[in-house]
């Protein structure tokens, strides 16, 4: 194991040192003999290479060698040596005779990942909405949540949107291009080489922000006149399913900013749910209601008060009503859902229980009621004084009153709803324009609609108008990107979206025009979650690794999708005795065989960390078992195996050699054990996320405490043993080792997906860093590519200058990085291009795989 050993290390002082733009010192000739040809060239530096045969069209038909030259250059590269001499058998990558010629001889020196195109992005989509604040200008501020793995445990963004309803930006996560003094109230992570990154205050759901996650019920914020964006956040400690913890309100910048010393304002409550907000015509009060009381769903109470508070206060107050005790006369509510303020500083509170809108004086003193049939929402013009309600048994109407002392309505119009307990609603009012405008944003998209933009024309409303205009649930637009396939003869692009309540879908890219060619849903399974998970295969096929009742290990033809039955059976379906499927990842190799990382049976006995582990099987061509744990495991955490043509494996794995806790460029600037005052809940999430790629040969391997081999650690530092493995690279994320002992009891159903190209490099992502590492199949760092941008960051051609026009919305000069990612998650490889799948910002980045210095000489 001296060689794992030496690899870590080298990673640890930050990988090899090229020169800064390598060149030939003798450019590449061909010599051939009979069937063979030597290929021979000098480089001036140290630096990686890449050899490869093309055919007449361009094509590469033979990966020859591709890795970084020093003392552990792979073969056939000589070692130590800038002289190289590498000889081609005339064969392709099959081992077949590359037939006819006229051949190529490609050698690329300093692999230089470039920006090309991003496919399949739609900035103006939602995930499903979670509050709505208009702006004194008419902005709308959409909360929205997406990336989900299982309910609950999706990130917040916020999207911006005209008066009209066209996307304008995203704010959260916050845009790159910010300046250094609008971010002090954030904590930032300061890479070794490159900016600064997000900080992630809750790495389960992915937070950029104190209290970014997913909460439960539907919330107002409110938009100062001052340019402040305030809402409230719940503050959750990483647990399954996420479902709880301190609700506080939050305030940035309307561009996103946290200028402010500590962003962080006044605590509401203990809570699973979070609150609707209104702020006083001076600007300086803010009254808050719709309160739940209790950290999980099923044992919540809504507090019978509405709460008042400035944003310096520690803590808010009850103002009106009670906390415990319900009521229906002037000094009680009953159920109040939300709360809205006119230009006297009157009070409105929809007090469902008692079927009215309160209305108190600015002292908290009874004013009057309006009665109305179960009032969810209730907002008032702040010059007409106008009073809108959204309410009724099924949350389905909208009704418009001259003041709250008119009992008859003046307009109202029925909305589309969902009959389901938990639904709710919410409606935010426009009265910027001279024609007022109320959006409405169910809690789901089961409603039919993610935003409905309505004009009140006086005594009727307006058309209902739904926005964004292409359906967020339409199929052929990406939601959460798990894996990505790549069809090299092609070079199309094959992404599986699912994940929580998702039905899974693969869509289909051309790589280089980046347009959609089709998109299928795949059958949703009778079941509370339905998985699927990909891979292409190096036989040419789409593999398929999918949870639900048929859960099994299946592969298709492409482009058809038409399944591709294995040998002598009828059925393309490999299924798995005494274990079952947990939708890791699974491939083909060259050869026929098939490999499957699948959950093995519970052994009280011999799994002393995790009792859920995994074991990687492989199968014949027939689809039968050859060997069920070709490389077994204590752990649950292996992920996405790949092989490359030689039969040499490799994985994911939430582990580390030796003793280190965290991966190389992260140590000493995050703690490393389990307590991070800084992060939501106080738990440092870092340890849990970072894991290695770690190759072994054909012969598979053991994953246990005393087996021998290489020692480990795996979350915060836990014991456990590699045997049979060639070398380990750490600094892959997320590969997560969370539900071990003494961590958070997390679900590990999240884990990344990676891929190894024909030369045998692996491309693998780094979610925590918002990057993709590349390493040689020998385990040497190649280069990081990639950095921090939100979804309106659109990347950079060579040759631009920091501003690209991106011409997806109107506020269209955006600065950011040249490659940008929020969240990388699967990736894959063609000769051509790595496709990144980013799950939050919804798209696939292409990034061009292009070298510092290449030369194309023929074969004679």
């Amino acid at each position: 194991m001296k060689i794992a050993l030496t690899l870590f290390a080298a990673a640890l002082l930050g990988g090899t040192t090229f020169a800064a733009e390598p060149g030939f010192a003798v450019k590449p000739t061909v010599e051939k003999t009979g069937e063979t040809a030597k290929i021979t060239f000098t480089v001036s530096a140290a630096t990686d290479v890449a050899v490869s045969i093309l055919d007449a069209k361009g094509k590469v038909i033979r990966h020859l060698a591709a890795g970084v030259l020093g003392k552990n250059a792979p073969a056939p590269l000589k070692a130590d040596s800038l002289a190289q001499e590498i000889v081609w058998d005339g064969k392709d990558n099959l081992g077949r005779p590359a037939g006819d010629g006229p051949f190529k001889v490609r050698v690329g020196l300093g692999l230089k990942p470039t920006f090309d195109k991003m496919l399949g992005q739609r900035r103006e989509s939602l995930g499903e909405i979670r509050s709505l604040a208009v702006a004194p200008d008419g902005e709308l501020y959409v909360f929205h949540i997406l990336g989900s793995v299982h309910p609950n445990d999706r990130c917040m963004m916020c999207s911006v949107f005209s008066p009209k309803g066209e996307y304008l930006r995203t704010v959260i996560p916050y845009p790159a291009n910010l300046a250094e003094k609008k971010l002090t109230g954030l904590k930032r992570i300061k890479l070794e080489k490159g900016p600064k990154v997000p900080f992630f205050y809750q790495l389960d759901t992915r937070a950029m922000i104190p209290g970014g996650n997913e909460f439960t019920g539907m919330s107002r914020a409110v938009v100062t006149k001052d340019g402040r964006l305030a809402f409230v956040v719940v503050r959750q400690s990483p647990r399954t399913y996420n479902s709880g913890g301190i609700s506080q309100v939050v305030v940035l910048g309307r561009d996103g900013s946290a200028s402010e010393e500590s962003i962080l304002k006044t605590v509401l409550n203990k809570c699973a749910g979070t609150a609707s907000l209104a702020l006083s015509p001076d600007q300086k009060t803010l009254y808050a209601t719709g309160i739940r009381v209790g950290y999980y769903v099923g044992h919540q109470k809504l507090s019978n008060a509405v709460y008042k508070f400035a944003l310096e206060d520690e803590k808010a107050a009850v103002f009106i009503g009670s906390e415990k005790e319900s009521g229906n006369d002037g000094t009680h509510l009953d159920t109040p859902m939300s709360v809205a303020v006119d230009k006297d500083g009157n009070i409105y509170v929809a007090d469902k229980g008692n079927d009215r809108i309160a209305v108190f004086k600015p002292d908290g003193s009874f004013l009057g009621a309006l009665k109305v049939d179960k009032p969810e929402r209730v907002e008032v013009h702040p010059k007409t004084g106008a009073v809108y309600v959204l309410g009724g048994k099924l949350i389905n109407q909208l009704r418009k009153f001259a003041s709250w002392k008119d009992s008859k309505a003046v307009a109202e119009t029925a909305i589309p709803s969902y009959r389901h307990k938990l639904y709710t609603a919410m409606l935010a009012l426009d009265a910027s324009a001279e024609l007022p405008v109320l959006w409405i944003a169910p809690h789901t998209g089961y409603a039919g609609f993610a935003l409905l933009r309505i004009e009140d024309k006086g005594n009727a409303f307006g058309k209902q108008v739904k926005l964004p205009k292409k359906s967020p649930h339409k199929i052929g637009l990406l939601g959460n990107c798990w894996d990505v396939g790549v069809d090299n003869d092609r070079d199309e692009v094959y992404v599986v979206s699912s994940g929580g309540y998702a039905r899974p879908a693969i869509t289909r890219f051309s790589g280089r025009t980046g347009k959609r060619l089709d998109a299928r849903l795949l059958p949703r399974e009778k079941e509370t979650y339905s998985y699927c998970r990909a891979s292409m295969g190096n036989d040419g096929l789409l593999y398929l690794d999918r949870s639900g009742k048929k859960r099994g290990a299946y592969r298709y033809n492409i482009p058809s999708l038409k399944p591709a039955p294995y040998t002598g059976t009828d059925s393309n379906r490999v299924p798995l005795h005494g274990g079952r499927l947990r939708s890791r990842g699974m491939t083909g190799g060259p050869d026929g065989k098939v490999y499957v990382l699948w959950q093995v049976p519970h052994d009280k006995k011999r799994f002393q960390y995790d009792p859920q582990a995994s074991a990687l099987a492989v199968c014949g061509p027939d689809g039968e078992i050859i060997k069920e744990r070709l490389i077994d495991s204590d752990l649950r955490s292996l992920n996405s195996v790949q092989v490359d043509a030689a039969g040499n494996i490799y994985l994911a794995i939430g582990l580390r050699p030796g003793k280190e806790i965290l991966p190389p460029g992260l140590k000493g600037k995050l703690p490393e054990g389990r307590k991070d005052p800084d992060a939501d809940g106080g738990v440092n999430c870092y340890p849990l996320i970072y894991g290695s790629i770690v190759k072994f040969g054909p012969e598979g391997g053991v994953i246990r405490k005393g087996v021998g081999g290489t020692h480990c650690n795996y979350a915060y530092g836990a014991p456990v043993d590699v045997k049979g493995a060639k070398w380990f690279f750490t600094g892959a994320s997320n590969v997560p080792s969370w539900r071990t002992p003494g961590t958070p009891n997390i679900c590990l159903c999240e884990s990344p997906s990676f891929s190894v190209d024909g030369f045998g490099r692996s491309f693998f992502p780094d979610a925590g860093r918002f990057r993709v590492g590349v390493i040689d199949t020998n385990g040497n760092p190649i280069c990081w590519f990639g950095s921090y941008g939100n979804q309106d960051s659109a990347g950079l051609r060579p040759g631009e200058a920091g501003l690209r026009p991106d011409k997806a919305g109107p506020d269209s000069a955006v600065p950011g990085p040249e490659i940008p990612f929020t969240w990388v998650s699967g990736i894959g490889v063609s000769d051509e291009a790595a496709y990144v799948g980013d799950r939050l910002s919804r798209r696939i980045v292409r990034v061009k795989l292009t070298y510092a210095a290449e030369e194309i000489c023929p074969v004679p």
